[in-house]
Parts: C-alpha cells; sequence; structure tokens
C-alpha cells in the first residue's frame, strides 16, 4: 500500500475537476488568484509544485499552497497536506499531523481521506492504536462513495478476515466494483478469485480475462501468473495464435511471450518478435517494451539501440513503467540516443512515482550522485526507501550504506545492518560483503568473526572482489577460520585478477616472502607493479624496497626513489620518511639534506616515530638544519614515547652524558631499561 502513496496526490488531481473555467492556463494566473486567496487555485498551484508541472518540482512550495487552501477548509487540501506529512514529502514526517488534516478532510465527506484514516487505523499510525475493526469502518465509507482504492481495500479485508467475518462473497463484490473502475490491484485480486473458485464459481477464462486486464497495466504479479499459471499448456498457445491471427493486439503480446518462454511451443526469439511487433503496432504498451528490450540484446532481431529507445519511449509515453526506466537507463548511458543525464532524471521520475522500484532506486542513485539534479543525500535516502520497501535488493544494501555512513539521515549502525541483512538474504553480494564487515568490526552487532566469514564466503563465491580479498586477510591471520596461507593465497589471487589493487599488493607480499606459495621474487615484482600502478600506497612502498636491496630485478636506488615519490605524494608517511632519507643520504637522487628535512617533517607530522626519531639525529648533527642538542632530545623523546627502540637508546645516552639535557643517571638507566625491552620484545625467542 505504502508504494502507492506518493502518487494517490497526483491521481486525484488528475482526476478532480476543480480548476475554476476563468482562470488561464498558466501557473502565472493561477498564482494570481492563488495568492488573492482562491482556494482552488492554490491547490492546483500545490499540485503543480508536487510533480514539477510549469514550474521547478518543490515539494516544500506545494505544502505552502496545500496548506493555505486547507486552512481554509478545503477537503481535497486538507487530505493532500495529510498525506504530505504521513510521507515527509516536503515537510518533516509526521503521522499524528497527517491524522489531524485526514479527520478534517473526513469530515467533509471525502472519500480518499477516509481510505488513508483507515489505512492509519489498521497500521497503527499517527498515534492511533491498530484497530482493524475501525479500519474497516472507514474503508467501507469510502468504498461506498466509489473510492476504487478503498474498495479494493475492503475486499482485501473481506477475504482474509481483516476487521470483519472472512466472507469471500462479499470480497468479490468489492474486487469487482474496483477492478471494473480499471484498478490493477483488483482486477488481479478478481482474477485470482476467480481461478481459485473464491467467492465465486471457478472459471479459468473469466479469471484470465481479468488477469490480462492487469497484465495490460503492467501488473507485474498479473503478468507472472499467466506466464507461469496459465500460458503452460500447448493449447493455450493454440487459443492465443487464433485470437492473434484475428488481430487481437493482447492475444499477440501474449503469444510472443510463449514464443519468448517454450511455453505450449517451441522457443523462437524471431517469431516472438514477429508477434511482438504486430502487437507493438496496434499501441500495446507491454509489446512495445517488450519489442524494445529485444532491439537492445538483439535477440529475434538485429541489434538497433535506436529502434529500442523508439519503441521504449511509446511504451513509456503510455506510463508503461518498465519502459520508463529503460528509457532512463538509455539516456543515462547513452544508448540509442545522445546521453542526457536530466532526461534520465526524468524518466526515472515518472517511473518511479508510479511505484517502480527499479526506477525509485535509479532516482535515488541520482540525487545521491548529484549532477542534473541538486545533490541531496536525504531525497535518495527517501527514494531508496521506497524501492527498499518493495523488496528491492539493490535499494536495501544502498539504504543501508546511507545509514551506515550518516549520508542523508542519522548513522544508525544497526539499521544499516538491518537493510543489509534483507539484501543479503535475496543474494546480494555486495550487501553480504557488507555485513561480513559488519560483524568484523562489530558495526550494529556484536563482533562474530565466524559469521564475519560466513557472508565474506557467500560473496566470495558469487564472485564479489572485495570479499574474496576480505576472505584471504581472514585465512591468512587467523580471523574466524584456521590459519591457511595457501587458502589466503588462493582468494588474493580470484580477487587480484579481477584488478583489485590491495589484493594484487597482498599476492605479490606472499610471492615475496613465501607465504603460502613457493617463493617467487620475479612474481611479487609483477604483482606488486599491477598495484602501484594504480597508486595503492603499500606496493609502491614494497616495489621501492625491492628496487632498493636488488629483490627480484636489479638494484636501482633512482627507480626506488621514484616509487618512495608516488607513494609519499599520496600521502604515505612512510614513504615519505623513506624518501626523506634518501635525500638526506643521496640513495638514488642528489644528496639534499634539506630537501631529507622537509619530507621527514611531513611524515611526522602524521605521528612517525621513525621520522621523529630521524629528526632528532638530523639535529644533533645538523644535517639540513642548524645544530641543535636540545631539539634533537625533544624530538628522541617524542619518538621514545612512541615506543621507538633506537629512539629509546639515543634519548637514555643523551641523559647518560649530558648531550642536549642535564645528565640523570636515573633518568638514563630507566630509557635505556626501555630500548632493551623494546628489543627483546623485536627479537624472535
Amino acid at each position: 500500500m505504502q508504494k502507492k502513496n506518493l502518487c494517490a496526490i497526483v491521481s486525484i488531481f488528475a482526476l478532480s475537476s476543480f480548476c475554476p473555467p476563468v482562470f488561464a492556463e498558466s501557473v502565472a494566473d493561477y498564482r494570481q488568484a492563488a495568492e488573492q486567496g482562491d482556494a482552488s487555485a492554490q491547490i492546483y498551484l500545490g499540485k503543480s509544485y508536487f510533480i514539477g508541472n510549469g514550474v521547478a518540482k518543490d515539494e516544500a512550495e506545494a505544502v505552502r499552497w496545500f496548506r493555505k487552501a486547507a486552512e481554509q477548509g478545503n477537503g481535497l487540501a486538507q487530505y493532500a497536506l495529510g498525506m504530505c506529512y504521513l510521507e515527509g514529502n516536503g515537510v518533516a514526517r509526521d503521522e499524528a499531523e497527517a491524522v489531524r488534516w485526514f479527520r478534517k478532510a473526513v469530515d467533509q465527506g471525502l472519500a480518499e481521506a477516509q481510505q488513508a484514516l483507515g489505512n492509519c487505523y489498521l497500521r497503527g499510525k499517527g498515534g492511533l492504536a491498530p484497530n482493524k475493526m475501525e479500519a474497516v469502518k472507514w474503508y467501507r465509507r469510502a468504498a461506498e462513495d466509489g473510492l476504487a482504492q478503498a474498495q479494493l481495500s475492503l475486499g482485501l479485508c473481506c477475504i482474509n478476515g481483516i476487521g470483519i467475518a472472512k466472507d469471500e462473497t462479499e470480497a468479490v463484490k468489492w474486487f469487482r466494483k474496483s477492478a471494473e473502475q480499471g484498478n490493477a490491484d483488483a482486477q488481479y485480486s478478481l482474477g485470482r478469485c476467480y481461478f481459485y473458485g473464491n467467492g465465486v464459481a471457478e472459471d479459468r477464462t473469466e479469471a484470465v480475462k481479468w488477469y490480462r486486464k492487469a497484465a495490460v497495466q503492467g501488473y507485474a504479479k498479473a503478468i507472472d501468473f499467466l506466464k507461469n499459471n496459465i500460458e503452460t499448456k500447448k493449447n493455450d498457445a493454440n487459443s492465443y495464435r487464433q485470437a492473434a491471427e484475428q488481430g487481437d493486439a493482447s492475444a499477440q503480446y501474449y503469444l510472443g511471450l510463449c514464443y519468448t518462454d517454450g511455453r505450449g511451443v517451441a522457443r523462437d526469439e524471431t517469431k516472438a518478435v514477429r508477434w511482438y511487433s504486430k502487437a507493438a503496432e496496434q499501441g500495446n504498451a507491454l509489446a512495445q517494451f517488450s519489442l524494445g528490450e529485444r532491439y537492445l540484446k538483439g535477440r529475434g532481431v538485429a541489434r538497433d539501440e535506436a529502434e529500442a529507445v523508439k519503441w521504449f519511449r511509446k511504451a513509456a509515453d503510455q506510463g508503461q513503467t518498465d519502459a520508463q526506466f529503460s528509457l532512463g537507463e538509455c539516456y543515462l548511458k547513452g544508448i540509442g540516443v545522445a546521453q542526457d543525464r536530466g532526461e534520465a532524471v526524468k524518466w526515472f521520475r515518472k517511473a518511479a512515482e508510479l511505484g517502480d522500484a527499479n526506477a525509485q532506486c535509479a532516482l535515488g542513485m541520482c540525487y545521491a550522485a548529484g549532477g542534473d539534479v541538486a545533490k541531496d543525500e536525504a531525497e535518495a535516502v527517501r527514494w531508496y526507501r521506497k524501492a527498499a520497501e518493495q523488496e528491492l535488493a539493490d535499494a536495501q544494501y544502498l539504504l543501508g550504506e546511507c545509514y551506515l555512513k550518516g549520508r542523508g539521515v542519522a548513522r544508525d549502525e544497526a539499521e544499516a545492518v538491518k537493510w543489509f541483512r534483507k539484501a543479503a538474504a535475496q543474494g546480494l553480494a555486495d550487501a553480504q560483503h557488507f555485513l561480513g564487515v559488519c560483524y568484523t568490526d562489530g558495526l550494529g552487532v556484536a563482533k562474530d568473526e565466524a559469521e564475519a566469514i560466513r557472508w565474506y564466503r557467500k560473496a566470495a563465491e558469487q564472485g564479489q572482489t572485495q570479499a574474496q580479498y576480505s576472505l584471504g586477510v581472514c585465512y591468512l591471520n587467523g580471523f574466524g577460520v584456521a590459519k591457511d596461507e595457501a587458502e589466503a593465497v588462493r582468494w588474493y589471487r580470484k580477487a587480484a585478477e579481477k584488478g583489485l589493487a590491495d589484493a594484487q599488493y597482498l599476492l605479490g607480499a606472499c610471492y615475496l616472502k613465501g607465504f603460502g606459495i613457493v617463493k617467487d621474487e620475479a612474481e611479487a615484482v609483477r604483482w606488486c607493479r599491477k598495484a602501484a600502478d594504480q597508486g595503492q600506497t603499500d606496493a609502491q612502498c614494497l616495489l621501492a624496497n625491492i628496487y632498493l636491496n636488488g629483490s627480484g630485478v636489479a638494484k636501482d636506488e633512482a627507480e626506488a626513489v621514484r616509487w618512495y615519490r608516488k607513494a609519499a605524494e599520496n600521502g604515505d608517511k612512510r614513504a615519505q620518511c623513506a624518501l626523506g632519507t634518501c635525500y638526506a643520504a643521496g640513495h638514488g637522487v642528489a644528496k639534499d639534506q634539506v630537501e631529507g628535512m622537509k619530507w621527514l617533517r611531513k611524515a611526522e607530522a602524521q605521528g612517525l616515530a621513525d621520522a621523529q626519531y630521524l629528526l632528532g639525529v638530523c639535529y644533533l648533527n645538523g644535517f639540513g638544519v642548524a645544530k641543535d642538542e636540545a631539539e634533537a632530545v625533544r624530538w628522541y623523546r617524542k619518538a621514545a614515547e612512541n615506543g621507538f627502540a633506537e629512539a629509546q637508546l639515543s634519548l637514555g645516552k643523551c641523559y647518560a652524558e649530558g648531550i642536549g639535557v642535564a645528565k640523570d643517571k636515573e633518568e638514563a638507566a630507566k630509557w635505556l631499561g626501555k630500548a632493551k625491552e623494546s628489543y627483546d620484545k623485536a627479537t624472535p625467542q
């Protein structure tokens, strides 16, 4: 039900004839009347801002005009304002305020508000205690006033015994009333009643009739049911053929489906295209979409992206949401049409507002990225949520990411885990990997390395590159699994071969050290270079070390300096320290102690104890800086307090000999003792 709320306001305006004929058909004229207090014009202006008709879409401005009309007692505006509060469109979400406005509209007999109030009672929203009987009361009032959505809701209550005694015959009555008004949900429900004989004599022909009506509107459940339960026998295909050959567009479309799926006939995409084409040329939107898909993918016809776009557009113009989404994708990627992100957003929005989950997710991604729409992470979250609540796994994953990182919504690790778990349960590898990360780091759940491994493995076995790398790390270190260097190498290799720089680096390191694989310095260099070329600073540092020491390559200090510089310029503190040392000593570069000091300071600024110690050495000896023993002691102390053994030893000697500090035997003994402890810890027993 929730997925219909956003379009409910729009559909009411489309069906209502409230606009007074005395106004011109321009937003400007309606604005003039609205500013003079005309409630009908205020509603029209609110609607224009809500859907972006003649003005830039602005839900907050829409709410402002709805409120003006609502405060004048206009029932339609009161209902529209209530829906905005219920959904958080243009105003902070406030269910209690929504209910308040629904009641005002109900007092004027507005059926749509009666339906909305029934929904609130059914779900216990807006401070109302859940009350199914009260929900049925309001559904009945709206249904008796002829509201198709309320007739459907009442029928569902009757058939399921919600708030009323179960009565399938009564359910059929209300489904029929709604279905005859064109409600696709009701058409599908009525078809099910005929198919299974619920509340009416079983009649497969009548069932198919209603399923087809719903399917023509793009109702996915009806389409799937027809494909999986009706069109499974050869005589069904034959019955479609007879009608198709007589020019029935729906039958032509379904016969195309039979050829696509091989139901009752041999699978034949060429014949499917033939029948889709016949139906499409008669204006059947589902056939137009299906024909567009065939041209896009080259199935049963030569691939022709421009022709695909043509047919998607025809179906999209009829409101077929799959086609609207596909047309948006074509504009987004420049498939068969010049790339135009603004046009893509337009089509995604059309489908999204009609409840298409894929389009809602795509629209959310557009808001998250910004560009042709203003970047708006909160709006991205709103659309992700709509798609996620329709069980779209990609949207559930993206919503989880937003909660994990606090993008567009308050950071909430437990909520992130909830959405990752939903997407992971549907088999989405990215979500499975992130769920593993949450269990590894204790984000929103208690740390559990074994559970982390379980999710990493699920994702890794689907080929999720980051999960393959994570699983390798776990095997190398024995996190949540028995340590197994060979198994670590196996997973690193899978990720490395897909180009993941971190995995390439660690695979190279394993070859260099002989962890889990026969030591091979040349292979180590090959993998490290792949990672280094992608800017992976650990690999750049390791490759520099390899060239400096001549491990698997000819010793080349200049090449070592080149790689240290790349990593240093990327902010790696170890590389900055190493580059500073090379300048100070003249290894692979002209000796320049001042330049050496510059790089050591960059590393020290990041807290690297090695650099702090070397700064002390420079001040003690006057390398690249004026000699200053007291300053040397200061830097030795920083490094020593960070546990750096050489600095502890040097500081101890300074105290013992009175270099840069007053002699102090006790202080000397203390730091020399710390140095010994540090060396002992570092020495294998």
